[in-house]
């Protein structure tokens, strides 16, 4: 039954690969740009960016609200409620930056959505950049 299985999950596969290359080839062969973005598309998958981040955290907060309190049971020893405070603030920490990190990844998606008018600025590389951009989560979050 699990070789059955496997077998039509990669069945599957092959015959979504094989119907995506039918689409592009059909694509060519119109030679239409109907399927390319416009500004409307894009002016509208911004909003719902915006939109599926308010509910994203309406969902974390309702997430939160409901299960917080089943979280950890009574500390059975003295040094289980310093484990507890610490495990409580570790959760605070990465609580926040996630919620700080979310917020901002969606606003720059919704800020910078394509758009023809606006042209993409290609920035090759730069060591001390990625540097930067490394080590400074890495030191705040450790």
């Amino acid at each position: 039954m699990k070789l059955l299985i496997i077998l039509t999950i990669f069945l599957f596969v092959i015959a979504a690969y094989q119907l995506i290359r039918v689409v592009e080839l059909l694509r060519e062969l119109k030679q239409t740009q109907d399927w390319k973005p416009t500004d409307k598309d894009n002016d509208t998958v911004g909003k719902l960016m915006l939109a599926f981040v308010i509910l994203f955290f309406g969902a974390f907060y309702w997430q939160i609200h409901r299960w917080m309190d089943k979280t950890l049971p009574a500390s059975a020893s003295e040094h289980g409620v310093h484990i507890d405070n610490l495990m409580f603030w570790n959760l605070v920490l990465v609580t926040t930056i996630f919620l700080l990190v979310n917020a901002v990844l969606f606003f720059f998606a919704f800020k910078y959505r394509g758009s023809t008018s606006r042209k993409a600025f290609f920035y090759a590389h730069n060591n001390k950049l990625e540097l930067l951009w490394t080590t400074v989560p890495a030191i705040t979050l450790a």
